[in-house]
């Protein structure tokens, strides 16, 4: 089996298990299921709530990217790096900050 439907699979897996894992909470009790499946209370109360307040949908992999990145640059600040790289395509980084002044960047 190729490693993309290994992972794709996973997934599936993942989310079969917090599916069969959240009513067996419910049923018996937190820690026997912590115990059952091998995952901390913490967890498993994670788990329920999600389920509770989301359905289906609160059991299912989340991405984990940042909302806010501070330090990433704005489109007008990227045009203007853009078109100054365009415009001295063999100057280095620090050149093009020395001469334009270029905000943020790390110099």
């Amino acid at each position: 089996m190729q490693y993309y439907h290994l992972i794709k699979d996973m997934s599936k897996m993942k989310f079969n298990l917090r599916l069969k894992m959240v009513p067996k909470a419910k049923q018996t009790s937190i820690s026997e299921a912590s115990r059952f499946y091998g995952m901390t209370r913490k967890t498993i109360r994670k788990w329920i709530e999600r389920y509770e307040k989301e359905g289906l949908e609160g059991l299912k992999e989340r991405k984990i990217t940042p909302k806010n990145i501070p330090h990433k640059l704005s489109k007008e600040a990227k045009g203007r790096i853009i078109a100054l790289r365009q415009r001295h395509p063999s100057w280095r980084p620090l050149r093009l900050l020395e001469r334009y002044h270029v905000e943020g960047s790390n110099g």
